[in-house]
């Protein structure tokens, strides 16, 4: 994998989870630590505490862990596709050796 995938892989997740993810993930975590709120409710309250600000609350901290996570797991695929390709190589390779040689 070139070194430059293992930039862009990162950024584009960070771009995600900065636009579409963090306002939902702010919303389900206020849902799960007030259980008596409904949707609709708990949406308010996050916006009547800090505005539209209050959606992207814990962004930091969310980009670190999207950017290492990413890069940690497209280093891993790309350990496995190298072994299983090589592990196909050599299965081909002994399926088509001829016995006793």
């Amino acid at each position: 994998m070139a070194p430059v995938d293992l930039l862009i892989g990162p950024l584009i997740q960070c771009m995600e989870a900065a636009t579409l993810g963090m306002p939902f993930e702010v919303w389900k975590t206020r849902m799960g630590s007030n259980r008596t709120e409904g949707t609709l409710e708990a949406f308010k309250n996050i916006y009547r505490k800090g505005g539209p600000k209050a959606f992207w609350a814990g962004t930091g901290p969310k980009m670190i862990e999207s950017a290492s996570k990413v890069r940690h797991l497209s280093e891993r695929r790309e350990n496995v596709s190298q072994k299983r390709a090589k592990t196909s190589t050599s299965l081909i390779m002994d399926f088509f050796q001829q016995p006793g040689t």
